[in-house]
């Protein structure tokens, strides 16, 4: 997705999607906001989960693998939370701790949110969807909340209709 950007992204994204061995749709609209872009892939996503990934994140190599894995072997959860690691960029290394490490002590495992309601992570772009969870109800990020925490807005209004 490319959100009205100057700096050449989306030539880098036409270009990563003709080398890439999947299917990629790239799309592209003027610059409206995280809400607004996020709301247009929405609008054309398939399958059974989305993300929505900041444009300041980094995604380990197997991340999405990973995060289908755990899906496969845990068919009835209905929302994700992948362990945010902190990037240190101007020392060039990982962060020891998240600020909610606490969070991924007991590693990969499925929790219950009515027993254990702190361990999800509460934002969307750390987070993964179902899609047919997000469809019937006609979800989408609000435009109006600006410039932060529409995804948190996002996220909140997911899990109350669970």
């Amino acid at each position: 997705m490319d959100d009205g950007s100057t700096d050449g992204s989306l030539e880098l994204l036409r270009d990563w999607a003709r080398r890439s061995r999947y299917a990629v749709d790239v799309l592209t609209k003027p610059n409206g906001g995280q809400a607004s872009a996020r709301n247009l892939g929405l609008e054309h996503a398939t399958g059974e989960w989305v993300t929505f990934p900041d444009p300041d994140d980094l995604l380990e190599r197997d991340y999405l693998r990973a995060a289908a894995r755990f899906a496969e072997g845990h068919p009835e959860v209905r929302i994700m939370s992948a362990r945010p690691v902190l990037l240190r960029e101007a020392a060039g290394r990982l962060g020891a701790a998240h600020p909610r490490h606490w969070q991924y002590r007991r590693g990969d495992r499925a929790a219950d949110l009515t027993e254990e309601p702190n361990v999800f992570l509460g934002v969307s772009s750390g987070s993964f969807f179902r899609l047919d969870r997000i469809e019937p109800q006609r979800l989408r990020f609000d435009p109006r909340i600006r410039p932060n925490f529409e995804d948190a807005h996002f996220a909140v209004r997911y899990l109350l209709e669970l």
